[in-house]
């Protein structure tokens, strides 16, 4: 693997490492002034959202010792990872999605248990 690839493996690690949980989601057509506000709001409730290249992320989540992802990294995505509380950010991005039809979440993990889109939403 390259060095670029790797640096940024790496700091995909740190972040999954660092936090309890991670949400990914669909971002596919987000433009960028949707995408800063959300990114706001997330600050607000503790949580980032950063996006990722699926398969650095893939190795980067297998390194963290969360289960094969396997084909359910795939389009445009982002991960949401936050040191608070999961229903913080997933609040955030439910009623982001309410209000801009987007991004959709396509599934979670919490202290590396697989949570789907229905238990997230809750």
């Amino acid at each position: 693997m390259r060095a670029e690839k790797q640096i940024i493996t790496k700091e995909y690690l740190d972040r999954l490492n660092a936090s309890p949980f991670f949400i990914v989601v669909d971002y596919k057509g987000l433009k960028v002034g949707p995408i800063t506000e959300l990114r706001k709001r997330l600050h607000g409730a503790g949580a980032e959202m950063h996006v990722v290249k699926n398969s650095i992320f893939r190795l980067a989540a297998k390194e963290a010792g969360v289960a094969e992802l396997g084909s359910t990294l795939d389009g445009q995505l982002a991960v949401v990872t936050g040191k608070r509380d999961i229903s913080m950010a997933a609040k955030v991005v439910k009623k982001f999605h309410t209000e801009f039809e987007k991004p959709k979440i396509r599934f979670g993990f919490l202290n590396s248990k697989r949570m789907e889109t229905p238990e997230i939403m809750r």
